[in-house]
């Protein structure tokens, strides 16, 4: 899953964490996704500015610089009874909710990175400047990998909830489930 880390990237907040601009607030807890899950310590953290806005253009880090405020993943690796599905829950807060362009590079990326196609937003999903897509990757050990991505904005923040495992395992409902948990 470190190939996965690379992708979504990396989240630390710039000064105090207050409950306007801690993004960690924002992230799936592991009463969230259940009892088959355990924490990926490894994969969450808070990410810098710098790690949260590494592939962009040198236009889109000013504007990062200018906006962004913190950003914070949370993984969760499954158990057999999930079929060794992980998941991953990311948040970043900025300064305006005028970040369409940093959403759009991002879904871009994504795409991109992901081997992705875009797919219809489900009634009832979450948020506003909505993105759902389905993806492939490889893990670390070279084993062909599904993901299904969600990412909306809501306000001041970006969030977005990963489930990524073998070919077939990752559902469109279950993804959407988490994103309302993590919405809510």
């Amino acid at each position: 899953m470190l190939v996965v880390a690379a992708v979504v990237g990396g989240i630390a907040s710039e000064g105090s964490a207050t409950p306007n601009n801690d993004a960690t607030a924002l992230l799936l807890t592991k009463r969230d996704v259940g009892t088959s899950y355990t924490l990926n310590r490894g994969i969450t953290h808070r990410w810098t500015l710098a790690e949260r806005s590494k592939e962009m253009s040198s236009t889109l880090r000013r504007e990062m610089a200018a906006k962004w405020v913190a950003g914070a993943q949370t993984g969760f690796d499954g158990s057999a009874a999930v079929s060794h599905q992980a998941i991953f829950s990311v948040a970043d807060v900025f300064r305006t909710s005028s970040v369409a362009s940093i959403r759009k590079a991002w879904e871009t990326m994504y795409l991109k990175l992901g081997s992705g196609a875009r797919l219809a937003i489900p009634r009832g999903a979450p948020g506003d400047a909505r993105f759902l897509m389905r993806g492939r990757m490889l893990s670390s050990n070279g084993t062909k990998l599904e993901v299904l991505l969600y990412q909306w904005q809501r306000g001041k923040t970006l969030q977005s909830v990963w489930l990524i495992a073998r070919p077939g395992v990752p559902r469109v409902s279950r993804l959407i489930a988490l994103a309302r948990l993590q919405a809510a």
